[in-house]
């Protein structure tokens, strides 16, 4: 029996050699860091990398578009003209002769300096009414149509020594005609508007 004990004994020496033996291989390779219960009993797992935070910029504010200004255009300012007695002085261009929207008929005459007075009549012998532009405006300004359209069926233009005459006949025997004579410096025309009185 006492043998027995004394194997028993050095089994459990051996063994505990060996114990001994494999916590200091297992401490070796664990390292110096941290404990050998540590190394045995945890595991160590790298943890996933987070995705990336993703920051959403806010939309960017539209650009206020710029206000495009346009340059008005500068106004035509037409002076009316006074009848008297005064002489214009320069030359008079062709007349244009353009109807109105309104039915009213008018004529322009380029200028090359500024109008004097004016005078108007009517005449007996027809329904019109004429308009003489005082001043020498020199030769060939004479018209005489009848493709007219709005209140006047025919318009007449005459240049006589000491002026120039300018006679619209109304369309309508029963209406009475009345004339505007007007300067516009801006653009160096003049023009006289037929309505209706």
């Amino acid at each position: 029996m006492y043998s027995l004990r004394s194997c028993y004994r050095g089994m459990l020496m051996l063994w505990l050699l060996l114990v001994a033996g494999m916590g200091g291989l297992l401490a070796y390779t664990a390292g110096s860091g941290g404990s050998l219960f540590a190394f045995l009993f945890t595991k160590t797992v790298d943890p996933e990398p987070l995705a990336p935070v993703v920051v959403k910029e806010p939309a960017p504010k539209p650009r206020p578009q710029p206000i495009l200004t346009i340059p008005e255009e500068p106004k035509t300012v037409w002076v009316p003209l006074i009848q008297g007695t005064k002489a214009g002085k320069g030359t008079l261009g062709k007349a244009e002769i353009t109807t109105l929207a309104n039915g009213n008929v008018e004529i322009r005459f380029a200028t090359s300096d500024a109008p004097g007075n004016f005078r108007a009549f009517y005449p007996h012998n027809v329904d019109s009414l004429s308009v003489d532009l005082l001043g020498s405006w020199g030769k060939n300004v004479w018209i005489d149509t009848r493709e007219v359209r709005g209140i006047l069926k025919r318009v007449q233009v005459a240049d006589h020594k000491q002026w120039v005459r300018v006679s619209g006949i109304a369309r309508d025997a029963k209406v009475t005609l009345k004339a505007t004579v007007e300067y516009a410096p801006t653009l160096r025309q003049l023009r006289i508007v037929f309505a209706q009185k």
